[in-house]
């Protein structure tokens, strides 16, 4: 758990604001083509770029996508010098799950809930094995 919590307070802090910084100076606006949604949140979106085709599977604000009809144009902003990192106008614009917001949080829920857990698993062992009479 406290894995995860690291992972998000980095996601959340550093990797997606650099994500997003990249995208703002040198993204190129692209389309790609609404797949569909699976499930209640992962909705897929995929486009051509310099002749090879990608995927992305959006398990995170796919409310974006409403009621879109399968095969509908979605604006998309794509960095060129890494293909692999594209993500809707929207998501863009708005900066999602970047800095103090709701991933924010859960991460650091994680973090604190992987130590606290690990040390009522202890006190809880300590107190066990201290109770037995070795007499």
């Amino acid at each position: 758990m406290t894995g995860f919590g690291i992972w998000g307070l980095h996601n959340t802090l550093v990797a997606m604001p650099a994500r997003y910084d990249a995208l703002e100076q040198r993204g190129v606006a692209t389309t790609a083509t609404f797949e569909g949604c699976f499930g209640r949140r992962n909705c897929d979106v995929s486009l051509t770029f310099r002749g090879m085709p990608r995927r992305w599977r959006y398990p995170v604000n796919s409310s974006q996508f409403g009621d879109l009809p399968k095969g509908a144009r979605v604006a998309m902003i794509l960095d060129p010098r890494d293909p692999e990192t594209a993500y809707t106008a929207e998501d863009v614009e708005q900066r999602t799950n970047d800095g103090f917001g709701q991933l924010l949080v859960a991460a650091a829920a994680c973090g604190l809930l992987g130590p606290v857990g690990f040390a009522v698993w202890h006190a809880i062992a300590r107190s066990s094995t201290s109770s037995v009479d070795m007499s």
